[in-house]
């Protein structure tokens, strides 16, 4: 039974180890086919700020880079690990930062989701509070 049980921790770390490969300050999300900043750029912004950062980023030969939506960036939290919860193959703070998305209520327009990376969980904030971003695109081989 042991055997067994550690034969597939072994499977397990092996596809999801293949899932990222890092090269030149990105990753690459095999399983979503996303191209990934390996680190942010040690700045806080406001969401609106932060959408714009990465809209204007010229980056590891690429100019197509994105804010990511609430989805694309729950992606990347590693659910079997804390302090930080973000995938070990990314540099990151243990912080909050912007995702795309804003808060989808009636006459709601201030505040957007983003990713607490020390917890892992997804939670709104006011899109004028100054937050971290990691920019995405889209990958095509």
């Amino acid at each position: 039974m042991y055997k067994m049980m550690i034969m597939c921790v072994l499977f397990v770390s092996l596809v999801e180890a293949k899932r990222f490969d890092v090269n030149n300050g990105v990753v690459i999300d095999n399983a979503t086919k996303m191209m990934w900043q390996k680190s942010d750029d040690n700045k806080k912004r406001s969401w609106r700020s932060s959408k714009k950062y990465c809209q204007k980023l010229k980056f590891a030969g690429f100019s197509d880079w994105r804010l990511p939506n609430i989805d694309e960036l729950v992606s990347i939290t590693d659910k079997n690990s804390v302090h930080p919860t973000i995938h070990s193959v990314f540099e990151s703070k243990q912080v909050y930062y912007w995702s795309s998305s804003s808060v989808v209520k009636p006459n709601e327009k201030v505040n957007a989701w983003g990713v607490l990376f020390k917890y892992g969980y997804n939670r709104w904030n006011d899109k004028n509070d100054k937050n971290f971003a990691r920019c995405v695109r889209d990958y095509r081989k």
